[in-house]
């Protein structure tokens, strides 16, 4: 597997993906949110099951969320995302979150506000 390299994500920037391949099954995430004075300020993002993807991202946070809310549009019939692991990232000094992608979704977006909204769609 080839090294991911670093792109820096702007608010309301989308990240493509696909949801699912033969050799690898369900797409999924890992999402590493750092802290500061019950804020989140950063959100590193690193794709997983997914091999056509190149980059990992990073997110920087200006607006004061304190929350993080994972979902997707199920008034359009998607299913909710579905994390499955939290855990300790020893990289980041954070409690990190992994997700699979709702089922037929290609799309991620980050919106900001008091949470942090990470929104799967399909477009």
């Amino acid at each position: 597997m080839c090294k991911l390299e670093e792109k820096i994500l702007k608010v309301d920037e989308l990240i493509r993906y696909n949801w699912k391949t033969k050799e690898y099954g369900r797409a999924e995430f890992i999402f590493c949110p750092i802290w500061k004075r019950g804020k989140i300020i950063k959100l590193h993002i690193y794709p997983m099951q997914q091999p056509d993807a190149k980059y990992f991202y990073i997110l920087d946070v200006t607006a004061n969320s304190k929350y993080i809310c994972p979902y997707s549009w199920t008034h359009l019939g998607k299913e909710n995302p579905w994390p499955w692991q939290f855990y300790w990232c020893k990289e980041h000094k954070c409690m990190s979150i992994k997700i699979y992608v709702p089922p037929n979704t290609n799309t991620l977006r980050i919106t900001t506000g008091t949470s942090l909204n990470i929104i799967f769609e399909e477009t």
